[in-house]
């Protein structure tokens, strides 16, 4: 089981397995049913583990990646590359 760091306030609080776990499906869930947009497990996974506290909580991070992903997609020159959220590459699908 891999140790991830979570930011909670002033003290990391370090979460393995289920409940982390969990915690990418529900923003991949969320960020679906906001925007359309599937991200990957790595890149939920590496959000929450960077220990952004703006973005932290299911609806948070699923809202954050749905605004980098839609501006990216709208955007008729994206010589930037790909999407990124706090430095983080945003890999996934749309599926609506």
């Amino acid at each position: 089981m891999t140790m991830v760091g979570r930011w909670w306030g002033k003290v990391w609080t370090w979460i393995t397995g289920p409940s982390f776990d969990d915690d990418v499906e529900k923003v991949r869930l969320a960020t679906v049913r906001c925007c359309g947009f599937l991200p990957t497990v790595g890149s939920v996974a590496a959000i929450l583990s960077a220990g952004n506290p703006s973005v932290l909580g299911v609806t948070a991070v699923a809202a954050a990646i749905c605004e980098v992903v839609k501006a990216h997609k709208w955007t008729l020159v994206q010589a930037g590359g790909p999407p990124t959220l706090n430095g983080i590459v945003i890999e996934g699908d749309w599926v609506k």
